[in-house]
């Protein structure tokens, strides 16, 4: 289920064609970038040495689990449940796609005594659920039914009132104040009837300032306090590399550089009392890397050389808590190394930002350097720095037509809004049973369709175990979706409430 809070915002509760022999790809699986991929803001200090060693800051810190056991505070989790209706006031129809409530029903819903709170119910195709502390909740279901005949509504009772949460949140926010506690978020919500709250580390000390209001429903979460990176000075220097600054904004990307002039015009935001490369025995590489939110503070550890494949990374990690309030709004720090050039591979090899391979739509975190750099002096022309041959081959695509549509990609259990995407179906399925997409098991309109798969199904899947097809999601009474793959397409509409499918 989501919750939309009584404002209606949605709450999130408890929630060119490459032509060069480039290297054997198997770095990394096709994922995003790990959550380490961060860098320090600390003022370059070439007194401040000391490489991180990858300790936790707290190693000998007490777990907080048996005190909050003691004292009876939960861990907040995704499947604490919210509020269900009467099972007798739902339908099999109409089934919606997780969009946001009606306003009409909305302001229904607020002129109504006792109205507290509405959210989803994703076990009822959608549905949406009005929570009321008070009233007769057979005449209210009465009530929506006939003004809105056409909307799956359903009413509920709820134990507490969003008036009681919001004193108790009050009270939590004190307590936390007033233990100097400086990174958290309170929230309450009626449809869970519980107040979450989200501590930037979780510690002993932290779950005994809130004693005061043990036994209360509150549920804490945080980082363990043995898990957290300390906000230790920014290593200069590492195993053949040395740091030599910081450049804020730009490109998420590699870059390599091979001459002075590159690193002159550079916008420096942080530097050492020398940037200046022997390029005769060093290169100079630019890691432009994205802060997960922009006042999280990260730290460079390492420049990372795999032979086989060949692949250049950096290596970051997270420092500190993370912030309560994460503003994800894309914010580029680069860092630039000069590395020895007998540390690199001989070439051709990958250079890419993160540990991991781009996955699709983050080809520029990765190029293909298509020369020996281990020579001495040796120059890398435009022509030696290409693109990720992923781009290529999807340029490609596109440029022939076959490139499939532009939507999110999802697997079992994800959402999409109505228009195109892509859905990764294994061979083992059901084809007649997929899902759930947006809370709905979908059920194939051709009969038999497991008996009789499509030839064209099993054949995109080549020698894998599993084919990415392209889906349409339509909505209607009743939405649709369009699956497609090889050419061949069939349609599926939303199974009755209750049918299981994890495919």
């Amino acid at each position: 289920m989501r919750s939309y809070g009584a404002l209606i915002g949605l709450l999130a509760l408890l929630a060119g064609a490459c032509t060069s022999s480039a290297p054997t790809d198997t770095a990394g699986a096709d994922t995003s970038a790990p959550a380490d991929t961060t860098v320090s803001a600390q003022e370059l200090d070439p007194t401040n040495g000391g490489a991180d060693d990858g300790h936790p800051a707290s190693e000998r810190a007490d777990s907080p689990d048996p005190l909050m056991a003691q004292l009876g505070f939960d861990r907040c989790s995704r499947s604490t449940g919210l509020v269900s209706a009467d099972p007798s006031f739902y339908r099999d129809e109409p089934v919606h796609l997780g969009e946001q409530p009606p306003e009409a029903l909305v302001d229904w819903a607020k002129r109504q005594p006792g109205f507290e709170e509405i959210w989803i119910d994703g076990d009822h195709n959608n549905w949406f659920v009005l929570g009321f502390s008070e009233g007769d909740i057979t005449r209210l279901q009465s009530a929506v039914e006939a003004e809105f005949p056409a909307t799956g509504a359903a009413v509920a009772s709820v134990s507490t009132t969003n008036a009681y949460l919001d004193r108790l949140s009050a009270e939590v926010i004190e307590l936390l104040n007033a233990a100097g506690e400086q990174s958290y978020s309170v929230g309450g919500s009626v449809a869970s009837g519980i107040v979450s709250v989200d501590i930037g580390v979780l510690d002993v000390e932290t779950v005994q300032a809130l004693e005061p209001v043990a036994g209360e429903p509150i549920c804490l979460t945080g980082a363990d306090p043995r898990t957290v990176n300390p906000d230790r000075p920014q290593a200069l220097t590492g195993d053949g590399w040395r740091l030599l600054g910081t450049v804020e904004n730009g490109r998420e990307s590699p870059n390599l550089y091979t001459s002075q002039d590159d690193l002159d015009q550079m916008n420096w935001a942080t530097s050492t009392s020398e940037v200046s490369v022997d390029f005769e025995t060093e290169v100079a590489i630019r890691f432009g890397l994205s802060l997960p939110c922009t006042s999280q503070q990260l730290r460079f550890t390492d420049v990372v050389v795999q032979v086989d494949p060949a692949v250049v990374y950096a290596e970051t990690v997270l420092v500190g808590p993370p912030p309560a309030d994460c503003d994800t709004a894309l914010r580029i720090r680069s860092y630039v190394v000069a590395v020895s050039r007998d540390r690199l591979p001989a070439g051709p090899f990958f250079l890419q930002l993160y540990r991991t391979k781009p996955r699709a739509g983050s080809y520029g975190q990765r190029i293909l350097v298509d020369t020996d750099l281990t020579v001495p002096g040796a120059l890398a022309t435009p022509g030696d720095i290409k693109p990720n041959p992923d781009k290529v081959a999807r340029d490609e695509r596109r440029a022939a037509g076959a490139e499939p549509n532009a939507g999110p990609v999802i697997a079992a259990g994800g959402y999409m809004e109505p228009g195109p995407g892509h859905y990764r179906i294994g061979l083992e399925c059901r084809f007649d049973r997929i899902g759930p997409i947006n809370n709905i098991v979908w059920r194939a309109t051709t009969p038999n369709l497991s008996a009789n798969p499509p030839p064209e199904w099993t054949q995109a899947a080549g020698s894998g175990d599993f084919f990415r097809a392209e889906i349409e999601l339509a909505a209607g009474s009743p939405p649709s979706l369009t699956v497609t793959a090889g050419d061949h397409s069939e349609r599926y509409e939303p199974a009755p409430a209750g049918t299981t499918a994890n495919c």
